[in-house]
């Protein structure tokens, strides 16, 4: 699950703020997708987010320890499918597997679309990852609204990272719902003055 939700938060916000590309938040993704990972499918939720492109794709097992994820560009408006992307990892390597993914969606779309102000900002390079895949264990548990293992994830992260700016704002959005107000505002505080270089939704 980490591997299929953790893929789709990292590389929702590396290609948001890429030039002129904009994503829709990881949960209205995960949570509003219906149908399989396939073109029928990203063409009805494109078309319900008025989306010009939809990226979609797969992460399977490739072996003991490694994972094969492919990935789909779908122009919703023309009805083309770009070329199949495919990469394969050790599982362990999900900040490299994302970085690889999202910038081969990026070359892809520049190519495609004579788009030449595409860059790449990854989420994975701002922090170790260790820190990372608690992270995304907390965004798994925050979309579930299970507050007190959410914040245990996202405290994890901060003790790895102190500055991890994404942990630090998500531990006080989730410290304000469990009650803990004056905490909620030290995270948020801590955020605020370490929002450097992050994607457009995210700062």
């Amino acid at each position: 699950t980490i591997w299929r939700e953790g893929l789709t938060d990292v590389l929702v916000r590396n290609l948001d703020g890429a030039g002129s590309l904009r994503t829709v938040p990881p949960a209205l993704s995960l949570q509003h997708w219906s149908g399989y990972s396939d073109r029928s499918s990203a063409e009805s939720f494109g078309r319900s987010l008025r989306a010009r492109l939809v990226v979609y794709g797969s992460v399977m097992r490739a072996g003991a320890d490694s994972v094969r994820v492919t990935a789909n560009v779908l122009d919703v408006r023309e009805h083309r499918l770009l070329p199949t992307l495919q990469w394969e990892d050790v599982s362990t390597h999900i900040d490299r597997m994302t970085d690889s993914v999202t910038l081969g969606v990026l070359r892809q779309i520049g190519e495609e679309f004579g788009v030449r102000s595409l860059s790449h900002i990854s989420m994975a390079s701002r922090t170790s990852l260790p820190a990372l895949k608690e992270f995304l264990v907390g965004e798994q548990y925050y979309r579930r609204t299970t507050w007190d293992s959410a914040y245990a994830a996202y405290k994890r992260a901060i003790d790895i990272d102190s500055n991890f700016v994404l942990a630090l704002w998500r531990a006080g959005v989730v410290q304000s719902w469990r009650g803990f107000g004056r905490d909620a505002d030290a995270y948020k505080r801590r955020a605020g003055a370490l929002n450097h270089g992050l994607g457009p939704r995210d700062s």
